[in-house]
């Protein structure tokens, strides 16, 4: 706070100076003669001229320094400059003390503060840890108990579908022998059908023949010998045929 207010006492001062610098400056420029002539031709009278010049000098010079005072003056402002420099240096250098002090103390703090949480944060992840391995042995029992389960249904159910193939099996094989056995015994069926209507039939084309022998031998009409032609050559297309079954 010292510090502050020195500076801003210099500042004034050197303000002050500065100013005080131009007004001599200025004074020490100043023509009477010129600046009564001035007045002089502006209409006023040359006595006022001399007394208005005479009174502005004398208020120049009592408020106006002079270069013995502007000099004391620049030699206190340097003085206060040399105060406020050295004032402002031990500030700094109190501040950078306080501030590498603060620093310090942050320093331990925090890491005393990190190390705690290290601490911490090491026995959560080891909690977790155990906790993780745990939950993971817990599902692995689990998981191990069902696909057991799963592998003794699965195998009841294939055993099961493997009866049902096997009886299915033999039934479709004792039905297909059953079907085969039919289908001979209707083919043997058939076959002596079969037979027995060739030799009915060859029967009675040969005692139809015989008839008709005796019908040409007995000369009768060209009709009846293309009427017994046709059924001879009938029957014969039937038997033929019968006998390809």
């Amino acid at each position: 706070m010292t510090t502050v207010v020195i500076a801003i006492d210099v500042l004034c001062k050197t303000a002050k100076l500065v100013y005080t610098e131009v007004m001599a400056e200025s004074m020490s420029f100043l023509d009477t003669h010129e600046t009564i002539r001035k007045l002089v031709k502006s209409g006023m009278p040359e006595s006022q001229a001399e007394t208005v010049v005479s009174l502005q000098v004398r208020f120049m010079e009592r408020n106006f320094a002079l270069k013995t005072d502007i000099e004391a003056m620049r030699q206190g402002t340097k003085t206060d400059i040399e105060a406020l420099r050295q004032g402002t240096k031990a500030d700094i250098e109190a501040l950078r003390q306080d501030t590498s002090a603060d620093i310090e103390t942050l320093r331990q703090e925090t890491s005393a503060d990190i190390e705690a949480l290290r601490q911490d944060t090491k026995a959560d992840i080891e909690a977790m840890r155990q906790d993780t391995k745990a939950d993971i042995e817990a599902l692995r029992q689990d998981t191990k108990a069902d696909i057991e389960a799963l592998r003794q249904d699965t195998k009841a159910e294939i055993a099961t579908t493997n009866a049902n193939i096997e009886t299915l099996r033999l039934e479709t094989k004792a039905n297909i022998e059953a079907l085969r056995q039919e289908t001979k015994t209707e083919i043997a069926v058939t076959n002596a059908n079969i037979e027995t209507l060739r030799l009915e039939t060859k029967a009675n084309i040969e005692t139809l023949r015989q008839e008709t022998e005796k019908l040409i031998a007995l000369g009768k009409s060209d009709t009846i010998r293309w009427f017994v032609g046709v059924n001879v050559g009938l029957a014969t297309l039937l038997i033929t045929t019968y006998r390809y079954f």
